[in-house]
């Protein structure tokens, strides 16, 4: 997570690093939110932030393409001092401060801590970064379903009934039943692979930890619980 450092001049190679969430009675870090701006390949030359005042600022650097090029060069940026203040990824492997992402034709970028992000700015111009700022633990739910014209579609002991028969149905299909489902819960998502050497379908839900899903009677395996923001 990008964390406010407490001394922006302490040393990057320091072991313990001082932050100011963490100084006891009198430390207060910014509210954490995760930052997302996606858009069309290519160089990135700066990214626009919040001071402490709420201002605006620009943090420009040498032109950066690819994944870990854009990563390397808004770290540095971040950890700059930015009106009394400087940013600086903790390194929490299950939260990371700085993602960003190559999905083909575009660029992800996902900044989650406690630093305001504005925009990023590229070479097709300045994309906004959309703020979600809602924390939740959300969690992996697997199950290998045969199918049935009359499933039992089971969620936190709220049950209805769908027709997901692997004949006629696409993993889609399924995907767009059960998410469209009276008692589909909240900030979940569902995808479904039909896998014809198994007959199965291979259903995984990401859903906020709390909840429970059976299918046909069986229950969902859950895994992968972490932090995540909506």
């Amino acid at each position: 997570m990008l964390r406010r450092i407490s001394n922006p001049g302490q040393n990057a190679d320091n072991t313990f690093k001082a932050y100011v969430s963490d100084q006891g009675c009198c430390g207060k870090g910014e509210d954490q939110c995760k930052y997302v701006a996606t858009f069309a390949d290519g160089a990135v030359t700066a990214i626009v932030v919040k001071d402490l005042t709420g201002t605006n600022k620009t943090l420009s650097f040498t032109s950066a393409t690819g994944p870990a090029a854009i990563t390397a060069a808004l770290r540095t940026a971040l950890a700059s001092d930015i009106n009394g203040a400087a940013y600086e990824d903790d390194d929490n492997p299950d939260l990371r401060g700085i993602l960003v992402e190559d999905l083909g034709s575009t660029i992800r970028v996902t900044i989650i801590g406690e630093l305001p992000i504005v925009s990023i700015t590229h070479a097709g111009g300045s994309q906004a970064a959309t703020a979600t700022c809602t924390e939740i633990g959300l969690c992996t739910h697997y199950l290998e379903y045969a199918g049935s014209a009359t499933a039992s579609f089971d969620v936190n002991n709220v049950a209805v009934t769908l027709d997901l028969d692997f004949a006629t149905h696409t993993g889609a299909q399924v995907s767009s039943a059960l998410s469209g489902a009276a008692n589909w819960p909240d900030n979940s998502t569902v995808s479904t692979n039909k896998n014809t050497g198994t007959s199965k379908f291979e259903i995984t839900i990401t859903s906020p930890a709390e909840n429970t899903f059976k299918l046909g009677g069986v229950k969902f395996a859950r895994s992968a619980c972490h932090q995540d923001y909506v």
